[in-house]
């Protein structure tokens, strides 16, 4: 399971809009970091992959700083129905995908 079971628990847990991003980070760092490690471990990342990843880290970089500028201007309850919705459209695309 990826994510949305976790935002999900984390909604209903009903924490500040801080500490949900900031158990969301310590949730899913460790795991991901681990992944990257055993991938390079079996000669899965190749040249290739590093030159995309090179290639998205100028929109990664763009998306945290919008992100950072957008939290303080959006309220906590504005925030949850946010984190709702965009649950609902990633799973909308997830259902239409799996059906094409």
């Amino acid at each position: 399971m990826g994510g949305p079971p976790i935002v999900l628990y984390l909604l209903g847990r009903e924490l500040d809009v801080k500490s949900f991003r900031a158990t969301l980070l310590a949730f899913f760092l460790p795991g991901s970091m681990l992944q990257i490690a055993l991938l390079a471990a079996v000669g899965r990342i190749t040249g290739d992959v590093l030159v995309l990843f090179a290639a998205a880290l100028p929109a990664v970089a763009c998306g945290l700083l919008a992100g950072a500028a957008l939290r303080r201007h959006i309220e906590p309850e504005r925030f949850r129905a946010l984190v709702v919705g965009l649950l609902m459209v990633t799973s909308a695309g997830v259902l239409i995908s799996a059906l094409v």
